[in-house]
């Protein structure tokens, strides 16, 4: 089996996994409390605050998977192979990871 697939539906897996677990721990905290927003105080909910936040980081890391995507075509499209070979070898790495985790050991 192709180890990037593989990844790609553990990635998934893993993600619904975290998403549904940060649902539930915001609606079993629904008490208000107090944000300070530097200038002001906001009055709202514990889970709302945290789906906020979960929402927020959610949002920084797609941006960032984006910008990584854009540097790594604008990289193609000019031919900067130096580019190119340091994104295939981080990728390269992880490959090779993954497949060292799933190549079972022989017994002794």
């Amino acid at each position: 089996m192709d180890m990037k697939k593989l990844w790609q539906g553990t990635k998934q897996i893993l993600m619904i996994a975290l998403g549904g677990l940060i649902v539930l721990f915001a609606f079993v905290n629904l008490e208000a409390v107090t944000v300070n927003l530097l200038f002001t105080e906001v009055q709202l909910s514990l889970s709302l605050l945290i789906l906020i936040s979960a929402l927020a980081g959610v949002s920084i890391g797609w941006m960032g998977g984006a910008l990584r995507g854009r540097r790594k075509r604008k990289a193609l499209a000019a031919g900067h192979a130096a580019e190119l070979e340091a994104s295939a070898a981080d990728e390269e790495w992880l490959a090779e990871s993954l497949e060292e985790e799933a190549v079972p050991q022989p017994r002794s």
